[in-house]
């Protein structure tokens, strides 16, 4: 586990992002349906004016382009605002898969995150070929100029 601050626990950065979850646990025979507020690939954080208690076992479903199914604990409780869930098991091809899909949106954020900056990579290599491309057309006029201010050259 790295630690890049004091405060921070986590193997994973989460990413901001809502994903549909059912909440199942052994008190209750029916599922609980929200979402996520972030998540990443060893947990998340929900939402909900009713949080279930710290050590809370939990079976979570996320759907993601497909459903994973993980087996979670329940790390933190916000009375209510939320849950901070660590997941404890999962199927390697369910890692996988949201290992891909937290990449995708991660650089979805970055790509959104770009454009509201008003500088995309796109954008950014206009910019560099545009600023080439100047200076370019400076040195030949200047190249231009000097022919110009010493006057027709004459052979002998």
């Amino acid at each position: 586990m790295s630690y890049n601050d004091s405060n921070n626990r986590r193997d994973h950065s989460r990413i901001k992002l809502s994903v549909p979850v059912e909440i199942r646990t052994d008190a209750s025979a029916s599922p609980i349906r929200g979402a996520t507020a972030d998540l990443s690939l060893t947990g998340c954080y929900i939402e909900t004016i009713y949080p279930f208690p710290v050590g809370t076992h939990l079976d979570l479903q996320l759907s993601i382009e497909t459903v994973i199914l993980v087996a979670a604990t329940v790390v933190t409780c916000d009375p209510q605002v939320g849950n901070g869930i660590r997941f404890s098991r999962m199927l390697d091809e369910d890692k996988k898969v949201l290992a891909a899909f937290l990449e995708a949106a991660q650089q979805e954020q970055n790509h959104a995150q770009e454009q509201a900056q008003g500088q995309g990579p796109e954008q950014a290599q206009d910019q560099t070929h545009d600023q080439a491309q100047n200076k370019a057309q400076k040195k030949d006029q200047k190249t231009s100029s000097e022919e110009v201010s010493n006057g027709p050259v004459t052979l002998a």
